[in-house]
């Protein structure tokens, strides 16, 4: 009997100092993404160090380390520095973590919390990207 295994569910890092935050996106998450929490940036950085995530969602304020901090460290290391994140916020402008920054964040999940919203913009970085077709020669 051929037993073909079933794909790794994509792991998703939950980066928040609020326990209800991180509960509610890992709630939202949970039937389609392996989810990991991490409760301060410095956990955050380590848990993507040590087996990096295929995005992380990221609160901006934070008492450690803010989300724009996190981000930095996380672009300038080789092992995490190509891993979207998306910041999650309540505030406004380009300070809050306005979509695809010059500081390097995919795009934003502004709070209070959308569920649909969540999982849509996960879903647009972790869609699998289609193969070129190669054109009849």
């Amino acid at each position: 009997m051929d037993v073909t295994p079933l794909p790794a569910r994509p792991r998703v890092l939950v980066i928040d100092d609020s326990l209800t935050m991180r509960h509610m996106l890992g709630a939202i998450l949970k039937s389609e993404y392996e989810v990991t929490l991490a409760a301060s940036g410095a956990e955050g950085l380590a848990l993507a160090a040590s087996g990096a995530p295929a995005l992380i969602l990221l609160d901006v304020v934070m008492p450690d380390l803010d989300g724009h901090e996190v981000l930095r460290r996380l672009k300038a290391e080789a092992g995490t520095a190509s891993i979207p994140v998306v910041f999650v916020t309540g505030l406004d402008g380009p300070a809050g973590g306005a979509p695809a920054g010059p500081d390097g964040a995919a795009g934003y999940v502004a709070k209070p919390l959308k569920p649909e919203a969540v999982r849509a913009e996960v879903a647009r970085h972790l869609k699998p990207r289609a193969e070129p077709v190669p054109l009849p020669v």
